[in-house]
């Protein structure tokens, strides 16, 4: 087995692989590890693949960013090894050129409670970091779905939707913006917003945003999508209530769109009040840290 760094040239490889194994999802895929680069200036892809013969038998998604290997201050995804091949074969191959890469700096991986779980043997030196992400089943009917949806959260969703007019929109700039307005200044680079504009042309990405009555924009936000599944990405709101009737506005139209789950994100503190309030379920993200 040969090891071999991640070129543009394998892009296409390296996303097939990933679309075909079922623990495999868009935090794997060569467009995120893009945006992982290009979050912060000096961030280096070093992500490498296990080859057997020029097949990909292995892959190992790793990005630096300073003095620690993460996903703009988030674990990596978790390393891939293809189904019907020797897993400890590769895995010898494959963590000798991570410890070398690495070396002494932290190192996290995090799986995807929308793909397939990989079972986790404990490790000495590997400390267990998982979270709760809340996720919502999108293959019930939908009045089903709404006797989820806490009584708050209903009176907010039918205020929002009276108040403001929420529809789709294909330019995220109107998403950059809000984020520009409600921080005072440019939170990320340019760059990464090119690369979120791409993923609504190619259907990777659906945008809804929130116009009050005085043709103003009152709140964005910005679903990824992959293997019909959805994941809550970004957000910015300048009004009370209008996130609760864009997330429901989302619900409803990634259902139409054959999205069978939506992953709302983690649930710590008000965030995590919020996100329950939608209904759905807590779903473990298995994640662990190396730190020498």
């Amino acid at each position: 087995m040969q090891i071999r760094e991640l070129t543009p040239d394998r892009y296409a490889d390296w996303d097939d692989f990933v679309f075909a194994h079922p623990a495999g999802w868009f935090w794997h895929d060569s467009q995120w590890l893009h945006y992982c680069e290009a979050y912060r200036n000096g961030n280096v892809n070093k992500s490498f693949m296990v080859l057997d013969n020029e097949r990909i038998v292995g892959i190992c998604p790793l990005i630096q960013q300073g003095e620690a290997f993460s996903a703009g201050g988030d674990p990596l995804p978790w390393p891939l090894v293809a189904e019907g091949t020797d897993r400890l074969e590769v895995s010898w191959t494959m963590i000798p050129e991570q410890r070398r890469i690495c070396k002494a700096l932290p190192l996290a991986f995090r799986q995807s409670p929308l793909a397939a779980r990989i079972e986790v043997n404990e490790t000495e030196g590997w400390k267990d970091i998982s979270w709760s992400s809340r996720v919502l089943d999108l293959t019930r009917p939908l009045d089903e779905i709404w006797r989820g949806v806490s009584k708050g959260h209903a009176a907010a969703i039918h205020k929002g939707l009276r108040e403001m007019d929420i529809r789709e929109q294909e330019d995220v700039e109107s998403l950059h913006q809000l984020h520009v307005r409600e921080a005072g200044r440019e939170t990320r680079p340019l760059s990464t917003w090119y690369l979120m504009q791409q993923w609504l042309i190619q259907a990777r990405g659906w945008l809804y945003e929130a116009i009050d009555d005085d043709c103003r924009l009152a709140g964005a936000a910005y679903f990824i999508t992959y293997k019909q599944k959805a994941y809550y990405a970004s957000a910015a709101y300048v009004r009370d209530g209008v996130a609760h009737a864009l997330v429901w506005t989302a619900i409803r139209q990634l259902r139409q769109l054959g999205i069978t789950a939506l992953e709302l994100g983690r649930v710590d503190g008000y965030a995590g009040d919020f996100k329950r309030g939608f209904g759905g379920e807590d779903r473990p993200v298995v994640a662990v840290e190396w730190r020498r």
